[in-house]
């Protein structure tokens, strides 16, 4: 599984990107948490465990398994590169609107760190910029998911692999 994971070379089918990376991702990073906040589980310890398991996720979400998604359908992984640059002009934006709206940032550094936070969360809440950053940052990783679960991979050998699928090979190669 590590290799799995943490590997760029070789390719990942469709079944295996979804059951092996795709479902356990959104399963532990994104609805437990929440589901813990919910009972009201949020003590240092869950937070850190999270944090954690993010960081866990951080390799393989950004760079490792996008990347083998693209070997299978016959591309380079730099295509992914492309997905990464959205995601930085996405992030460019929300910044952009948060400091546009905060204003000076001088008297802002002198406020108590409550202040900053009320500030900084109301300034995501009105910033236009923010708000279309927001959409366009989960936008591309979306788009890059109904990408990687419909397509399928190139059949057979290709220059990045064996195919994953072919009889007794599994999810990946």
């Amino acid at each position: 599984m590590f290799d799995f994971l943490f590997n760029t070379k070789g390719r990942i089918s469709r079944k295996g990107y979804l059951l092996a990376f795709l479902l356990p991702y959104i399963a532990l990073a994104e609805i437990l948490p929440r589901i813990l906040h919910a009972m009201g589980l949020t003590s240092g310890i869950v937070i850190v465990f999270f944090g954690l398991l993010s960081l866990f996720y951080l390799w393989p979400k950004v760079f490792a398994v996008p990347v083998r998604r693209f070997h299978d359908m016959g591309l380079t992984g730099w295509f992914h590169a492309g997905v990464l640059g959205l995601v930085m002009l996405a992030l460019i934006i929300m910044l952009q609107g948060i400091f546009n709206e905060i204003g000076d940032l001088v008297a802002f550094s002198e406020i108590d760190n409550q202040q900053q936070q009320t500030a900084v969360t109301a300034a995501m809440e009105e910033s236009g910029r923010f708000k279309l950053g927001l959409i366009l940052f989960n936008s591309v990783f979306l788009l890059e998911a109904l990408l990687f679960a419909i397509k399928p991979g190139t059949p057979g050998p290709n220059k990045f692999g064996n195919d994953p699928l072919e009889s007794g090979r599994g999810y990946a190669d």
